[in-house]
């Protein structure tokens, strides 16, 4: 869907629950048009591989916290930033 221009949401349940998102295996967006991932957690999100775009941009949102409790964002050691 990143693909094609298609934006894609994540979301966990809302039920007072803690739920956390967790990215295990690499996303990548490859062709040319831009889209946005967004990841809603009530706790927390973890990112433990890449997420790239090698053509047009992929806009990121990524919330842990939507129930405003506290949450905890992660990024795993093989980590690298680009802003």
């Amino acid at each position: 869907a990143l693909n094609m221009g298609t934006s894609v949401t994540i979301q966990t349940g809302n039920d007072g629950t803690e739920y956390t998102i967790t990215v295990t295996d690499a996303i990548s967006k490859t062709l040319d048009n831009a889209a946005t991932l967004t990841l809603l957690a009530t706790g927390g999100i973890t990112v433990n591989n890449a997420i790239t775009s090698t053509s047009n941009e992929l806009y990121m949102v990524f919330n842990a916290d939507v129930d405003n409790d506290g949450g905890i964002f992660t990024l795993g050691k093989r980590s690298s930033h680009c802003i």
